[in-house]
């Protein structure tokens, strides 16, 4: 396997993601889990992991790929960004608290069959972080005759990102926002959302892609008019989900909750050019509404969710109401 990193006059200059740590013996980078021993960068947490959870697929969330499918996921210390909202802080961010257990992926894949799941997926943290453990662990599924899937950023460089996408069938990438927001949110440079951009159309070309998009108290539609120039060209040959994520108070995000109507206001924006556009984390009548598949041709519902449950009204790979073809 590839070494991410090259020597410079100032130090190691770490190749993995988009920070381009320089690093000196014994510093660690901003993923956490990467220090300099013996003048080489060093991944220090191989195989270590603080959760592992068997859950639905649709809890990731991905809807279109292996509806009602149970995933273990498995999650371990860091993450590239410093996200001011990160749920999940405690495990991604935070060394001190939580103790952390070696599992090889030999031995994960083996307790996803235990427990009878259809694929293994890296979540909780930035599973990217842990690059050479995720590419282990995608050979060992896909020998066991699992799928692989990612929750990520999608902050990794691009040769990394090459590699990545290859190796996993499925993914849900994190789309922070526009260049201000990003920057603002996660306190990288502005730069930081074109790099996304361009490992979100990479990866649609290597397997299945769903977008997250956190919304905030102050979202606007006028911040997602280069996202959706961008893709709305790829829903020719690849109709991706979009998932819009409402943000509540977390870590170091002290703002209101966004309000249901500004969530529901820009699904409509995003539903007026992508096919597929569902909310999360509403818990109205609409709210579940939104979290439903309709035929594009009828109308009809497709799908049906509800507390991470998929019911689906298809029949062999089309509407059963209207017989259009229809792949989920």
């Amino acid at each position: 396997m590839r070494k991410y990193f090259i020597k410079t006059d100032d130090g190691l200059l770490c190749l993995l993601c988009r920070n381009n740590c320089v690093l000196k013996e014994g510093d660690v980078g901003r993923c956490l889990v990467r220090r300099v021993v013996d003048n080489e960068i060093v991944f220090t947490d191989y195989g270590k992991l603080i959760t592992i959870v068997a859950d639905p697929i649709e809890k990731k969330p991905i809807y279109h790929f292996r509806p009602g499918a149970k995933l273990l996921s498995i999650g371990g210390y860091a993450c590239f960004l410093r996200c001011e909202f990160c749920q999940n802080f405690e495990i991604s961010q935070n060394r001190k608290d939580l103790k952390n257990t070696f599992f090889s992926p030999s031995a994960i894949v083996e307790l996803a069959i235990k427990k009878k799941c259809s694929g293994i997926c890296g979540s909780f943290n930035e599973p990217t972080t842990h690059y050479e453990y995720m590419m282990d662990l995608s050979e060992k599924c896909h020998k066991a005759g699992l799928f692989f899937a990612l929750k990520t950023n999608g902050f990794l460089e691009h040769p990394p990102w090459s590699d990545i996408c290859k190796a996993t069938d499925v993914m849900n990438i994190d789309y922070k926002g526009s260049s201000e927001r990003f920057a603002s949110i996660a306190h990288v440079d502005k730069s930081a959302s074109s790099h996304v951009i361009s490992n979100i159309i990479h990866a649609i070309e290597h397997c299945h892609v769903e977008v997250s998009i956190p919304i905030f108290f102050d979202s606007k539609e006028s911040e997602f008019t280069d996202f959706v120039s961008i893709f709305a060209p790829f829903f020719l040959k690849s109709s991706f989900p979009i998932h819009l994520i409402k943000i509540f108070p977390a870590h170091n995000y002290n703002h209101s909750a966004v309000d249901d109507d500004i969530i529901f206001r820009i699904r409509d924006f995003f539903a007026s050019v992508f096919p597929y556009v569902y909310v999360h984390n509403i818990f109205c009548e609409k709210g579940r509404s939104y979290r439903s598949t309709y035929c594009h041709s009828c109308g009809k519902m497709i799908a049906s969710r509800s507390s991470f449950k998929t019911e689906l009204f298809l029949g062999d790979d089309c509407c059963k109401h209207c017989k259009e073809v229809f792949s989920i």
